[in-house]
């Protein structure tokens, strides 16, 4: 099911472009001036649902019912770390990286990832 199943935009919804299996990451619309709409995504929920799947293809390669507690929990911690690495380097260059026309989707890394360079005041 692609996010164009369920989300739904009055104007030009024809035209905008949604990721496959990128749901959970879809955060809503967007748009320029005489431009859009985009659909915009949470960048760092994008590469941890693309790490996830690779952490369940990775983690089928080996057999956890023969290894100690503390053996299968390196052995875990590592294929994460791993799949995590992948799903990085693969994201950025097949989805981040992949120019699909004027509507390709936006990947927003979010505020409460950001350092500021100066305090930012909240009224």
């Amino acid at each position: 099911m692609s996010s164009k199943d369920i989300f739904h935009c009055e104007e030009n919804d024809d035209e905008v472009i949604y990721y496959d299996g990128l749901k959970e990451a879809f955060i809503g619309l967007g748009h320029q001036q005489f431009k859009g709409p985009y659909a915009i995504y949470d960048r760092e929920k994008a590469i941890e649902i693309i790490a996830r799947d690779f952490y369940k293809e990775k983690k089928k390669e080996y057999n956890f019912d023969d290894m100690d507690a503390e053996t299968r929990l390196n052995v875990v911690q590592a294929v994460g770390d791993e799949a995590y690495e992948e799903a990085m380097e693969y994201f950025e260059y097949n989805t981040e990286g992949a120019w699909m026309g004027d509507r390709t989707p936006i990947f927003v890394i979010m505020k409460d990832l950001l350092t500021p360079i100066e305090p930012i005041e909240e009224d």
